[in-house]
């Protein structure tokens, strides 16, 4: 459920994008108020996944605040997206 709702996160504007794209000009009120609506939906989302991770964790609440407040993560994933001989762009998620 948690791996759904992170995907769900990534995608949510970008389905938003596609939609502010391709949907007529005509309707451009109705158009804001959708990508408004996904981009709440996403923040929601975003931090019910949150909720979960530091729920799921078997740290004290002591130990959680001074971890969030580090700045530390949790888990990460990352990967090599442009690799040139001067230039490497990685592409990653942090949770």
């Amino acid at each position: 459920m948690l791996g759904m709702n992170i995907l769900i996160v990534l995608f949510l504007p970008l389905l938003a994008f596609l939609m502010q794209l391709f949907l007529p000009k005509k309707i451009d009120r109705a158009k804001v108020c959708i990508s408004s609506i996904i981009m709440l939906l996403s923040s929601f989302l975003c931090l019910d996944a949150l909720v979960q991770i530091f729920q799921s964790s078997k740290l004290s609440l002591i130990d959680k605040l001074s971890f969030a407040l580090t700045n530390s993560a949790l888990s990460t994933i990352e990967f090599s997206w442009i690799s040139l001989p001067a230039l490497q762009i990685n592409f990653g998620i942090i949770l």
